[in-house]
């Protein structure tokens, strides 16, 4: 009789032990609360990133544009390459993105060849970026 006593005693000892307290709730819900917010972060900064990484390339390629375009103008009329900038908008994109362009173009004497600096600039996120390439063109 006493074991019958003891064995049903445990089960209920074993059965207020089975759930989750209230505490155990709360604590569960703040490690998910954090998890998230430092998963939301993370998020935010890879969009961000991707933004801006995107904007760089678009910044390249219109560089690069811009560069083989007085190259090939240097081919032709190699004497008319002078200093100048325009600007590009793209519209295609959400908000119209401007790219200004500059590029100056140097005489190098005495091995009669032209340096060109390009230098093209845009806005990102209220901040002005910028990229450079350099390249020489010579006389044909």
């Amino acid at each position: 009789m006493a074991r019958f006593l003891n064995s049903s005693a445990n089960k209920r000892t074993r059965r207020s032990n089975i759930g989750f307290t209230l505490i155990d709730a709360l604590i569960s819900l703040l490690v998910i609360s954090v998890s998230l917010t430092a998963l939301l972060k993370l998020h935010w900064q890879v969009t961000r990133n991707s933004l801006e990484t995107q904007m760089h390339n678009i910044a390249l390629n219109l560089a690069q544009q811009k560069m083989a375009e007085l190259h090939s103008n240097a081919a032709i009329q190699y004497d008319l390459i002078n200093t100048n900038n325009d600007s590009v908008t793209l519209s295609h994109t959400k908000l119209p993105l401007k790219f200004n362009r500059q590029w100056q173009v140097q005489d190098v004497q005495p091995m009669d060849y032209k340096l060109i600096t390009l230098t093209i600039t845009w806005k990102f996120r209220l901040s002005s970026r910028q990229l450079n390439l350099r390249s020489i063109v010579g006389k044909p």
